[in-house]
This record gives structure tokens, sequence and C-alpha cells, in this order.
């Protein structure tokens, strides 16, 4: 592991009964060969204070850069009663737009405890207040609510109708998405809808004929066939699109009981907890979610498999793409058939994990020009993405429309 010091810091400190309490930071992670680092980490001090016979000083580390930040140890050095004394933290893994508030610890309060104890304590991480905070909450609320419904039609379905040769609709489908599109309409009524069932619900338009830019996307049932079969392999997929951009997203697994969500200006998350893309380095080691549709697309999945550890295909897109958020699946590939409401959340969550997320050109992975079943997506850790993308390249892989 690389080392390099960030920077010194005097920690501040009005409490009288410390004495000359000077302490300096060293961050031990991975650095950019010398150059400044990136993500850009920084400390901003609180003042000291006394508990359970120690002096503890809090403090928050942000990292308000582009790139996650990995393995770090902060040291803090201080003079405390004329005594010198180190205290450090660990943090594991910070992402971008983040901060974590942590706790050096030093000597004891005047009670007569020794001096010089190495005190680590926790670190918690929060994100910090996203634009889309209330978006992602309600957000995250209603995807568990419209889940619940089909929890319970799950194998209990009253009727399963065909859309098209590979594709069914069940009534989950429809009270699922009733769910969420009412719901939107109550606390975002100005805001347009773009749904699988229904199709797209214009939203209130302003005094001069514009749109306020705000559309939501939804696939209130993604997986319908392995749903319809009693394959516990399904989601409800909820995005909120911004200009064009998507902003939020949220991915909820009703079978597991997992809820994946993301802000763009936040970090990826399951259950409330960051996650980060798959850390492996190997191709060879990569475990995939491949699907290669049009004339020859088997033919060209049997010859990417020799180069990776295993090929899945699992019945939905928005589930399998989201996996790679937290290393599940190690990379996804679909080069198209797909729909915007199949990516529109889980892209934007495997994105901000650290995934490189592009179509199969290497291009932005949203383009709300699309319609219909007309997207690709390669999502994979920056490690391997360029690789992979190669890969299918070399083998003249197209983009399709068939599902």
């Amino acid at each position: 592991m690389r080392q390099n010091w960030l920077e010194w810091v005097v920690l501040a400190v009005s409490t009288a009964a410390v004495v000359g309490l000077v302490g300096f930071l060293l961050v031990d992670g991975v650095m950019d060969q010398g150059r400044a680092p990136e993500p850009r980490v920084e400390l901003q001090t609180d003042e000291a204070y006394e508990a359970d016979g120690a002096w503890l000083v809090p403090a928050t580390v942000t990292n308000d850069g582009d790139e996650a930040a990995e393995a770090i140890t902060l040291r803090a050095a201080a003079t405390v009663d004329g005594a010198e004394e180190e205290s450090e933290v660990d943090i594991d893994f910070l992402p971008p737009g983040t901060d974590v508030d942590v706790t050096f610890g030093f000597g004891a309060a005047p009670d007569g405890r020794g001096h010089g104890d190495d005190r680590r304590l926790p670190a918690t991480l929060r994100s910090m207040t996203s634009q889309w905070a209330d978006e992602l909450a309600f957000t995250t609320d209603v995807a568990r609510q419209a889940g619940a419904i089909l929890t319970e039609s799950y194998e209990r379905l009253d009727r399963i109708d065909y859309k098209s040769k590979r594709d069914v609709v069940t009534n989950a489908d429809f009270a699922s998405e009733r769910l969420v599109i009412e719901a939107i309409r109550a606390a975002f009524p100005g805001d347009a809808i773009l749904a699988e069932e229904s199709g797209e619900h214009a939203g209130v338009l302003r005094d001069d004929g514009s749109h306020n830019g705000r559309t939501w996307v939804i696939d209130p049932l993604d997986g319908t066939v392995n749903y319809a079969n009693g394959i516990p392999f399904y989601c409800v997929s909820v995005a909120l699109v911004v200009d064009d951009v998507p902003a939020v997203g949220v991915v909820f697994d009703p079978a597991r009981n997992d809820l994946y969500g993301a802000t763009a200006d936040g970090p990826a998350t399951l259950d409330g907890e960051p996650i980060t893309t798959s850390a492996k380095e190997t191709l060879s080691d990569y475990v995939v979610s491949l699907a290669v549709i049009g004339r020859g697309g088997l033919a060209r999945e049997r010859k990417i498999a020799p180069l990776i550890r295993i090929h899945r295909r699992m019945g939905s897109a928005a589930l399998a793409l989201v996996y790679v958020a937290n290393g599940r699946f190690d990379a996804f590939v679909q080069n198209g058939g797909l729909s915007p409401w199949d990516v529109a959340a889980a892209g934007l969550i495997s994105e901000r994990s650290g995934a490189v997320v592009t179509d199969i050109r290497g291009r932005r992975w949203w383009d709300s020009t699309l319609t219909g079943p007309r997207a690709s997506v390669l999502a994979a850790p920056p490690a391997q993405h360029a690789a992979i993308l190669q890969l299918v390249d070399s083998l003249k892989t197209t983009p399709q429309t068939r599902r």
C-alpha cells in the first residue's frame, strides 16, 4: 500500500485543562503515485470534550472528490498535560460525496487515570445532505410498499396475460404500478411519469408551457416471468430523472428484503449501508451477468465464457445490473433489449458504487431519446471495464432491439 502525507492539522481546543493539544493527520491509503490525492479528503475539527475519563476530539473527514477513498488510517498526535500521545481511526471505505464522523481519544481526564492509551474509536459513516434526500426517502418507502404487494401475491396470482412471445404481465404488475403512480401524483403532482405497463403520464406544465424536467421511471415488477413461475428473482425499480439525468434510484428485492439506493450526489447503498463494486483484479475471476441477444448471440457468449469464471442469465435485468453495485455480479453485459425502466435506477446505483457504466459502444448508458427495448449496458469495475468493452467489440457485437 502506498503512503503519503496528506496535510498537517492543528486540532483546535478550547478546554483549559488540555495543555498544548497539537496534532497531525496521516492518511495511509490508496494515493495516486505521489500526485495530489484523488479523492480529496478533508478534516474538519471540532472542540475536545471529556468523557469516560479521556479527552475526546471529534472530527469530520469529507470526501468531496469524484472517486472513493479506501483503507484510510487517520492518525492524530497530541500533547495532553505535557504527555505526548497518539490516537488513530480506521476507515475501510469512503465513497465520493460522503463524510465520516470520527473521534480521537487521548490520555485521561483529571480523574487520576494514566496517559498514553492508544484509543481506537469506531467511525460512523453518513451521507452528506443530498439535494435529492427527500426524493430518495420517498422512493425508498414507495418501493417497499410496492414490494409488499408483490410478496402478498407471490405464487397466488389471479391472472397471467401474454404481452409478447417472451413477456407476460400479471395482476401484481398492475397493482404495484398503480400504487407507485398514485404515491407520486400525491407527493409530486407536477412530475411526469414513465411506467412500463401504463406508459407516459404527463406532468403539470408551467405557465410558459414547459415541463419541470422531472420524470419518474417505474418498473413495478422486473422479472415477471420469474415471478409468475415462482422463481424468487424479481424486483421493483423506481428512478427519478431530472433534466435527462438519473438523480435518484431505488431497486427493491422483496424476496430477500434487499433495498439498493443511490442519488446522483451520494453513495450507493444496500439497506442504508454504503456498498462498492467488485474489487477483483483478474477478468478470469469474474462472474458476469451476460446476455448477448440477436443472431449469433449464443456463439459470442461461448467465446466470452472461457475468459471469465462463469456467466449467468437471471431473468431480471434491473436486479442483475444492481448486483454489480456490491459485487454479487462482477460485471453486467447486455447488448440491447433493455427499456428505460430496466436500467434507470440500477444503472445509477451501480455507477455510484464505483462501477463504470456505459452502453456497449462505450458511450453514456442513459439516453432519454431511446424508446422501447433499445438500450444496451456494460457495467464493470474500472479495472476491467475497458477490457470487457474491447472484448465485446472484437466479437462484432452490435446493439439489438429484440428481447
